[in-house]
């Protein structure tokens, strides 16, 4: 019987690195792959395209991404990150800086528009290209 389970778990360990379950691995879109799902928050500028995705941690952990959607092949512009403790932030898919050591004041039911005023903010002192 002992033989018969490990071969079961053997099994499923396989089939899982064989879907590309992993710790480390992102979509094509550059989004964990997680069970939450990656929403499209709307966004006032038509060139642009913002997605939100959570990735645990109740409020603290999620990425915010802007696309340049006026090129043929979409472009990261921004990426803002939550990892649980602190908020990061890279731009144009460049490495990620510290931004905040804090990520309390994105939670709650304002945390959407709070995200994209904090965009909006990044943007105004940056020029991304």
């Amino acid at each position: 019987m002992n033989t018969i389970k490990w071969l079961y778990v053997a099994v499923l360990l396989i089939q899982f690195s064989a879907v590309g379950v992993g710790a480390a691995e992102t979509t094509t879109n550059g989004f964990w792959h997680s069970v939450h799902p990656v929403y499209q928050f709307s966004w006032a500028n038509s060139k642009e395209r913002l997605d939100y995705q959570s990735c645990g941690c109740a409020d603290n952990c999620w990425t915010a991404k802007i696309y340049d959607t006026s090129v043929r092949k979409e472009r990261l512009k921004l990426e803002l990150h939550c990892d649980c403790e602190s908020m990061h932030l890279s731009i144009a898919g460049g490495k990620p800086i510290k931004y905040l050591d804090s990520c309390a004041a994105f939670q709650g039911e304002n945390k959407n528009e709070a995200i994209q005023d904090e965009i909006r903010k990044i943007q105004s002192c940056y020029i991304i290209k």
